[in-house]
């Protein structure tokens, strides 16, 4: 069974659904080839010491600098077929259905639903690999 979680972001509040599997799939490889080198980065920094911010920026310009807009645009598209906005009465619009307008001049709760995406979809596999914890800036892990 496919699960959903609900979070309000930039004054909305988003239904996200879990993909099915072949898109969930297509859109996980995607992930991991951009997101390796960085988190590797980061990890060969860390090693038990602290990480400083000027790490942090330089691993997340590697992803920045990897990641294409077709790409980008691709996890968008996917994710906004999962997506339902709630409106009054928790009356359901897919997200997809407002596409045009959708995140318009509001580019910081785009990201943050991205990540709300990202969370649904795949923080069971970041969980089972050990990666629910980063190293913070004073170089402790987070519980």
């Amino acid at each position: 069974m496919l699960k959903s979680d609900t979070r309000e972001i930039g004054g909305k509040r988003y239904c996200v659904t879990q993909l099915a599997a072949e898109p969930g799939q297509r859109l996980f490889f995607q992930l991991a080839k951009l997101i390796g080198p960085s988190v590797a980065a980061l990890l060969r920094e860390w090693q038990g010491k602290e990480v400083t911010p000027d790490t942090v920026a330089a691993a997340l310009s590697e992803f920045v600098q990897t990641l294409t807009y077709a790409q980008f645009r691709d996890f968008v598209d996917t994710f906004m077929g999962s997506t339902d906005v709630l409106g009054e009465d928790d009356k359901r619009v897919k997200l997809l259905s407002m596409k045009a307008l959708a995140f318009a001049g509001d580019y910081g709760s785009l990201m943050k639903w991205v990540a709300f995406c990202l969370e649904v979809n795949y923080a069971s596999f970041f969980g089972d690999m050990g990666l629910t914890t980063l190293p913070s800036a004073a170089g402790k892990q987070s519980v």
